[in-house]
């Protein structure tokens, strides 16, 4: 069993766990629905649906292992997702980021702005 390096993050105000693998970030589930708001029933809808992929990990030995979500299938749990958080994130991305990136190709944020969820969007990639 490969050893994972588990880091943290804060999304709204709640500590999320996450490890790489292969370049990409995966989250705990638990984690993120805590964040959001949002059932881990909703989480396994989307994925029977075949919306999602959510990833099965052990962490812990002698833990039950616990299930992780890929940044790419995080953003679309946001975008398919109403709450309070997500409509947050939705509005961000669709008034403001977006409109910037067809008009000027990029999207600069203002230095004197400073929101959890700009924040979280800016240092996915990091």
């Amino acid at each position: 069993m490969e050893e994972l390096e588990l880091h943290t993050a804060e999304l709204f105000g709640t500590d999320v766990m996450y490890f790489y693998h292969h370049g990409t970030r995966y989250f705990a589930c638990t984690d993120v629905c805590r964040a959001l708001n949002v059932s881990q029933g909703r989480l396994k809808t989307l994925m029977r649906r075949g919306f999602i992929r959510l990833a099965k990990k052990q962490v812990e030995p002698k833990r039950p292992a616990r299930m992780f979500i890929a940044l790419p299938h995080l953003l679309m749990v946001i975008g398919m997702v109403e709450t309070n958080v997500t409509k947050e994130i939705n509005m961000f991305l669709f008034k403001e980021v977006l409109p910037a990136i067809a008009k000027d190709g990029e999207y600069i944020m203002p230095k004197d702005r400073f929101e959890p969820t700009v924040d979280f969007i800016k240092n996915l990639k990091k």
